[in-house]
């Protein structure tokens, strides 16, 4: 159901921000309270105490008894099937199974900390076809699990039923290496056919949170794609979610923009070849070889 990872892996502080619709509040293995919820779950890399760390925040007046407003966590780890943020103190007021084993197998994350009554001591990200579907935050005082839920309506993907297996190594690329699209790999999607732009798009696209740089691809995926109607819903999803006038403005103006180049797969390859000769990153070769791995096994 969620992507797998290789567990106990370090990763990168990122940003994120997640827009849960529902919540459920358990205890000793039974919900015990449930209900709906739209304020946004948001983290930043910050630094504290000379080090980074990531700071999570949720408000909602309605939960902030179980869930503090702002919570500071040490490190970003890999489970099986999920990522993890973690603060695991050697010397707290505080003791569970979980945070026993986080000793053993990741080890303390700082010398002390005291635990409030809403305060957690992990946070889980749980991840599907890259993008979060869901997060949960885990206590010890006393111990409970708050799950955040997101129900997103998938109306607008027009070739859900097109999607395939060989999307999915793309698609979980970015939920390896950067949440959200503010990573200048994402500009090599525009050299893959307009259905499999539209397919991966889709998949990373959250109609509920303002992401400018895929806002503006998947806009003009759909306009390359003839898809007027969506464009438009992608248009007024920018501005429900806060976008700048100005900046709304340029979307339209691209509702008018005619198709793209019709490429085949050899003309792919040597673009995508060009590409990875001139790459200065791992990063971006590890991506191109996916691009070039998907072409060669896709297109005729």
């Amino acid at each position: 159901m969620f992507d797998n990872f290789e567990p106990f892996q370090q990763l990168q502080k990122q940003n994120f921000d997640f827009q849960p619709t529902r919540f459920e509040t358990w205890k000793g293995g039974k919900m015990v309270s449930s209900g709906k919820t739209n304020s946004i779950i948001s983290a930043r890399v910050i630094q504290q105490d000379d080090a980074e760390k990531m700071e999570v925040t949720f408000t909602d007046s309605n939960l902030n008894n179980e869930l503090t407003q702002k919570n500071i966590f040490d490190e970003f780890v890999t489970a099986t099937d999920r990522l993890q943020l973690i603060t695991i103190p050697e010397e707290t007021n505080v003791e569970n199974v979980a945070i026993m084993m986080f000793k053993m197998t990741v080890g303390a994350t700082r010398q002390r900390k005291h635990f409030s009554n809403g305060e957690p001591f992990c946070c889980n990200l749980f991840i599907q076809s890259g993008r979060i579907a869901k997060v949960t935050f885990s206590y010890s005082n006393p111990e409970k699990l708050i799950e955040f839920y997101q129900d997103v309506d998938d109306s607008y993907k027009f070739h859900k039923d097109k999607k395939h297996s060989g999307h999915d190594p793309i698609i979980q690329f970015f939920s390896r290496n950067r949440f959200g699209s503010n990573n200048p790999v994402m500009t090599y999607l525009s050299v893959l056919a307009t259905t499999d732009r539209c397919i991966i798009l889709e998949e990373l696209y959250n109609p509920n949170l303002l992401d400018s740089i895929l806002n503006d691809k998947l806009l003009l995926a759909y306009v390359t794609s003839g898809k007027q109607q969506l464009a438009q819903k992608v248009i007024e999803n920018s501005i429900r979610n806060g976008e700048s006038e100005i900046n709304v403005w340029g979307l339209r103006d691209k509702l008018d923009l005619g198709l793209a180049p019709t490429r085949n797969r050899e003309q792919r390859l040597a673009i995508y070849n060009d590409f990875l000769s001139k790459s200065p990153t791992s990063l971006e070769r590890e991506f191109l070889n996916l691009l070039i791995d998907f072409c060669n096994k896709h297109y005729e």
